[in-house]
């Protein structure tokens, strides 16, 4: 919808890396969660990931709503796409974030 513009093109070729990513962090977040040590922060970033991913998708929907897109199969794909470049970016987020209050509470 709006990649299209060449303002967005970047934003929308950083956006495509993030949603490459999200499998793989996916199963980063698992491997982080099985290691006793990191469980708190796989966990965290984890939960980061999905909520990032729900934020991703409602707001991919409504932005698609107002400028008054119909619901078809491309808008399930734009939904799949936000939602693992939410994932990608709040799990990252959230994990380092995770990670630096556990070394500054020490």
């Amino acid at each position: 919808m709006l990649a299209n513009t060449p303002p967005t093109v970047l934003l929308f070729l950083a956006w495509a890396l993030l949603a490459c990513e999200a499998p793989l962090l996916a199963i980063t977040g698992i491997v982080l969660i099985a290691l006793s040590r990191t469980r708190r922060l796989g966990t965290v970033a984890l939960a980061g990931g999905i909520a990032g991913a729900l934020c991703s998708a409602v707001g991919d929907l409504l932005l698609g709503l107002m400028v008054g897109e119909r619901v078809s199969d491309t808008t399930a794909t734009e939904l799949i796409f936000a939602a693992l470049g939410g994932f990608s970016l709040f799990f990252v987020t959230t994990g380092v974030i995770a990670h630096a209050r556990t070394h500054t509470l020490r």
